[in-house]
């Protein structure tokens, strides 16, 4: 991703709102697989993490597969959003 202070105002809301409606779609695919919503729950047990999810991705690596692609994607979209969002509120209080 480029400079965010390189990008215009339009520029930095059409990627907060685009990182927005991306993480809206992943919470919806998550609550419609179960699955999934287990592999997570299981992954943020007290368990050791990386233990749970080589045993999980060993019994199901296309789902691990899915859950990893998702949580990779859901922390991007967090981060864009952030890193835009604070760009914006930094060029309100100069004024901009």
């Amino acid at each position: 991703m480029s400079d965010l202070s390189e990008l215009s105002d339009d520029q930095l809301r059409e990627l907060l709102t685009t990182s927005r409606q991306t993480l809206n779609s992943l919470v919806m695919n998550l609550t419609s697989h179960p699955d999934m919503q287990n592999a997570i729950t299981r992954l943020l047990g007290p368990d050791d993490m990386l233990d749970a999810f080589y045993e999980l991705a060993s019994a199901k690596p296309d789902l691990m597969r899915l859950v990893l692609q998702a949580s990779v994607s859901a922390l991007l979209n967090v981060q864009a959003w952030d890193g835009s969002n604070a760009e914006l509120k930094q060029r309100a209080i100069k004024g901009n």
